[in-house]
């Protein structure tokens, strides 16, 4: 594999592996299991293979122990790279990593600048909510910290606590 070839690769993997990422946050880990591809599984593709382990539920090290060995027998420099970022995906998917962190781990993994490739990341960085403006929109109000809470509010708070056992 050439350096242009693994830059491709990485540009391509990526994306995929962000999408999942934020897939496995939001649904769950076993909701990938219909975006392995189990011809490529089958062919031990590092990703594909070692999603197929995750979703099955099988534990980390053994996972990383298995995609470690397939990657040993690989002797291209590039290819390395690929498959090691494809385990990184996988074992970080499986741990319920950001897709932003994600972002960060298999660009170190290239020579690429981080600020070349940000835009691979954006779709998955949460927007920022206000969330005072949500509150008082909703006419939500918060006693200030020096208020005296209400004494009936605390008093069935109390007993409430006193009820249960």
């Amino acid at each position: 594999m050439t350096k242009d070839e693994f830059n491709k690769a990485y540009f391509d993997f990526a994306e995929q592996a962000l999408s999942l990422a934020a897939k496995a946050r939001k649904n769950g880990i076993l909701d990938l299991a219909g975006d392995i591809d189990l011809g490529k599984a089958g062919n031990r593709d590092i990703f594909h293979y070692g999603l197929q382990f995750t979703v099955k539920g099988i534990n980390h090290t053994l996972i990383e122990t298995i995609l470690t060995n397939i990657i040993s027998l690989d002797t291209d420099e590039y290819s390395c790279r690929l498959k090691t970022m494809q385990k990184e995906a996988v074992l970080h998917i499986q741990d319920g990593i950001s897709p932003e962190m994600l972002h960060y781990i298999l660009n170190s993994l290239t020579d690429i600048p981080i600020n070349e490739v940000s835009n691979l990341v954006e779709q998955y960085i949460p927007v920022e909510i206000d969330t005072d403006k949500i509150i008082a929109e909703a006419g939500i109000i918060f006693p200030k910290n020096d208020e005296e809470p209400n004494p009936d509010e605390t008093q069935h708070k109390h007993e409430a606590g006193n009820n249960e056992g």
